[in-house]
């Protein structure tokens, strides 16, 4: 009997023995089931939280054993480490091997380096990277620069927060939204990248802008940085042409025989009837910029800038601020989460869809199609930037319900100006260097009394600062079907007050070319419509209101996207039929298409020269005013200044046409970085204009890059015996060798050709011809230059940069994170060092000196003019030296 009991009892242990073995492995399987990570969605142990590392098939005392060594003791520098860690063994590591990675942690990084210096260690490289791309605006380097200096936590951006990004599509930025969506949320640039859809391009370019939590210490801190830039890089070309003119100089036979000999030498003085002469140019009042920016917490931060442009007179000329609030905690309604996502209050900027009815910036990019290297900021933003007129300053809000996105703004400020002789207004104006009202006044005084004795009326220098008080009022909705996929309606009205005039016509647009030109009617031409063609409010009221409609969807690697703007100029009575009557309108839509090494975009535009939107920052080639009468003509304009309307004003032109755009990457060695062809008419005259670029990179070995750029563009190629038809084209061949410390050497030729419509009047045949032909003027405008350029890096906190170019024509170029234009025979040099002091101290120097060969001593303008110098234009051209200093500082 007892032997039996005896038995049971075994059998029993036995059976108890099994149970709990099984259990145990029912434990392990069920544990190794519901771990969120797997060889797709792989954890990173030297990033890992604790609760991360309990949610691996390992036991609890292990688990935070793995965290207390790699807090406590030191870094993994590969799995196996995991060895080194009391409770593991072979069998637990060959587990969850296929589960976790290592990442290192370099010494450098983790002891000297906080992340934020780490980054700005990569700011400039990266900034400057985007500056050499062409069409890019020394104006956008300042945003990019924010972004780097702030990065987001990914898992917080919308869609339309990473379509804001450098590089980023719309079908990469579902790709992350969808990865975000089935992981739960990204952990690690590991994760990032295997997000399937989304491109290696478009990771490499995020990963500088991102971080993958909230920073842990930015609960209840404040943080900040300060930067300090001044800078004295002179007016070129056609902005110091405008500077450069005479403010007084058009006078009859009979009134200049009548000049007094001291308004004789009134005319030619140029500190009193120039522009530069009267700003002081030659002074020591540089560029100065002051920006500091505070962040407490993860939703708070506020910003102020002050700037000044050369020839100005106090520091703070543009002055902005503001405060912001964002990723507010969601509140549960009936209808939906809400969620405010920004809310603003100060100077801000918003941009929707294509940039068609409102993108909120002073600087044109052309071409910015809202791919690549030219995205635009969606949405609402603080601003920070240096525009001043296309600004906006009041309070807004960008908030969620739902799958309804919806932005409301409101803006009060004053702009600059022309006014016509009646006080009514004329014409926006960007202008820069902003002159005083006082300036413009001490003109008028000295027209007035005789000091300069001119045949214009003392009207033509009214005062344009902050005459114009302008009240915004906006909407945009959208509603998001999936990510990625939406439509939204979008509605601007604009409310005009005259500071300077009173009266109800002073506060209404009279876009007469009478204000602007001497003798219009002889001058002007059919290319000059877009003048003719400005909005006019007279039988209207102070108002000017756009209308907008954007979609986009985002299907497999597809993108689709389009806006429609209207400008209404209805006077019904009828508010509704107001929006839907005839008026200008606007329209660009594109299709792109992505795959792993190949994309391709497609973009149709089409303006009425009409639409006069003064947000609009769409597509174009050209800005507004370009290649018309304000353009590049100030002895046309009666007042010269007013010339810098042909280039600064960032409206785009009335223009109709097709621009296709691709990248492919061969082979590891060899990528067409770029091929375009646009091609599209001019509404204003019909003319037909086209523009070829192609871009390559081969790189043979590592070290080693060849960059080659060749562009073609013509103009009226359809009517060769029109005076204005031109052809052209430009080459730049790069080298690139990358030495050892992250050194590099640059080698640049660049070579390019204008040939200009035969006009025998002035050029003669083509193979000389008639001598007896006047030969002044030009057929062709050849160029060509040559740089070399060296940077060394000393250690981790020194580095510096020397460049030589000789160049013989028109040149653009970027030095460091400047983009210049020079025109002329010159040898120029520039030296830039860069360094460290501290942890959270930087600052960056820049010295460049240009000489250029003198020209010719004939203005064929005024040639034997009276009251022109003498001789007709100075031959000597003298030595420019200009100076840059940055200061960063972190806190």
């Amino acid at each position: 009997m007892l032997s039996k009991h005896r038995g049971i009892a075994v059998l029993v242990l036995i059976l108890g023995c099994w149970s709990l073995a099984a259990a145990e492995v029912h434990a392990e399987q069920a544990t190794a089931e519901s771990t969120p990570f797997s060889r797709e969605h792989q954890l990173d142990l030297n990033r890992a939280s604790l609760d991360q590392i309990r949610q691996l098939p390992v036991p609890g005392d292990l688990a935070e054993a793995i965290y207390e060594f790699r807090t406590y003791r030191e870094y993994f520098g590969s799995i196996y480490d995991l060895m080194k860690v009391k409770g593991m063994t072979p069998e637990i590591l060959e587990k969850i091997r296929p589960l976790v990675f290592v990442e290192p942690v370099f010494e450098l990084e983790r002891e000297e380096l906080r992340e934020d210096q780490r980054r700005a260690q990569q700011r400039y490289y990266v900034v400057q990277r985007f500056l050499s791309e062409e069409g890019a605006s020394e104006g956008l380097v300042d945003e990019y620069v924010d972004q780097l200096k702030e990065p987001k936590n990914i898992n917080r951006l919308s869609f339309y927060d990473l379509v804001s990004y450098q590089n980023v599509s719309p079908v990469d930025a579902v790709a992350i939204l969808h990865e975000r969506e089935q992981a739960g949320r990204i952990e690690n640039q590991r994760q990032l990248r295997s997000s399937s859809g989304l491109t290696y391009w478009g990771y490499r370019n995020l990963r500088d802008f991102v971080r993958y939590e909230d920073r842990p210490e930015a609960k209840n801190r404040l943080s900040g940085d300060y930067q300090f830039r001044i800078y004295n890089t002179p007016y070129l070309l056609d902005d110091a042409d405008a500077l450069n003119e005479n403010i007084e100089s058009t006078l009859s036979a009979a009134e200049a025989a009548a000049l007094t000999p001291e308004q004789r030498a009134n005319m030619r003085n140029f500190d009193l009837n120039t522009f530069a002469g009267r700003l002081n140019l030659d002074t020591s009042r540089p560029y100065l910029t002051n920006k500091l920016r505070l962040r407490y917490g993860t939703n708070w931060k506020g910003a102020v800038i002050t700037h000044r442009n050369l020839g100005e007179k106090h520091w703070d000329e543009t002055a902005k601020y503001f405060l912001e609030g964002e990723d507010f905690k969601p509140v549960e309604t009936r209808f939906g989460k809400l969620q405010i996502h920004k809310a603003v209050v100060g100077n801000y900027a918003v941009s929707f869809g294509q940039g068609l009815v409102m993108d909120a910036t002073d600087f044109f990019m052309p071409r910015r199609t809202g791919f690549g290297y030219n995205v635009r900021s969606v949405g609402l933003r603080g601003d920070l930037s240096r525009s001043d007129e296309y600004t906006l300053k009041g309070a807004a809000v960008e908030a969620s319900l739902g799958s309804l996105r919806g932005t409301l703004f409101y803006s009060r400020d004053d702009k600059d100006a022309i006014l016509n002789p009646d006080g009514s207004f004329n014409s926006y104006f960007t202008g820069v260097p902003r002159v005083s009202n006082d300036v413009l006044a001490d003109i008028r005084r000295d027209i007035a009394d005789g000091t300069l004795a001119g045949a214009r009326d003392t009207s033509d220098y009214l005062p344009m600062r902050d005459v114009m008080d302008e009240r915004v009022t906006g909407a945009n909705l959208k509603y998001e079907f999936i990510p990625g996929t939406y439509v939204g309606l979008t509605g601007v009205e604009m409310r005009y007050h005259n500071n300077v005039f009173d009266g109800e016509a002073a506060d209404r647009w009279n876009p007469t070319s009478n204000t602007l030109f001497l003798q219009p009617q002889q001058r002007m031409t059919a290319r000059d419509a877009e003048i003719d063609a400005r909005y006019n409010s007279m039988d209207l009221g102070n108002y000017r209101r756009i209308w907008g409609a954007e979609a986009q969807s985002v299907f497999s690697n597809v993108s689709v996207a389009a806006e429609y703007g209207k400008l209404e100029t209805s006077d019904d009575a009828n508010a509704i039929k107001r929006i839907f009557q005839d008026g200008p309108e606007a329209f660009v839509a594109n299709t792109y298409i992505q795959y792993r090494n190949f994309n391709f975009l497609a973009l149709y535009r089409d303006y009425d020269i009409g639409y006069d939107n003064p947000y609009n920052r769409a597509f174009s080639e050209n800005t507004r005013y370009e290649k018309t009468l304000l353009d590049g003509n100030p002895f046309r304009l009666r007042n010269p200044y007013w010339a810098l309307m042909g280039r600064g004003e960032p409206q785009p032109k009335g223009e109709k046409g097709w621009f296709f755009s691709t990248r492919y990457q061969f082979t590891r060695n060899f990528t067409l970085t770029g091929l375009e062809f646009d091609t599209w008419t001019r509404k204003a005259d019909g003319a037909d204009n086209k523009r070829v670029t192609i871009r390559a990179e081969y790189r043979p070995i590592f070290p080693l890059r060849f960059r080659i750029r060749h562009r073609i563009s013509s103009r009226h190629e359809q009517r060769p015996d029109d005076i204005r038809n031109f052809s052209s084209w430009d080459s730049r061949l790069e080298m690139r060798v990358y030495l050892s410390h992250y050194d590099r050497l640059d080698f640049l030729y660049s070579t390019s050709n204008v040939k200009f419509a035969d006009r025998p009047r002035l050029s003669g045949e083509a193979q000389g011809g008639n001598t007896s032909t006047n030969k002044v003027g030009t057929r062709g405008l050849p160029a060509k230059a040559l740089q070399a350029a060296l940077s060394h890096n000393f250690n981790n906190f020194l580095s510096a940069k020397i460049s030589t170019e000789i160049y013989d024509g028109f040149l653009y170029n970027f030095e460091d994170n400047e983009f210049i234009v020079v025109d002329g025979v010159g040898f120029r040099n520039w030296f830039m060092l860069r360094s460290r002091l501290s942890k959270n101290l930087s600052w960056r120097f820049k010295w460049t000196t240009d000489h250029q060969r003198p020209r010719t001593y004939v203005d064929i303008r005024n040639f034997g003019e009276l009251t022109g110098p003498t001789p007709d234009a100075t031959n000597a051209r003298g030595d420019r030296t200009s100076y840059r200093f940055q200061l960063d500082y972190s806190f």
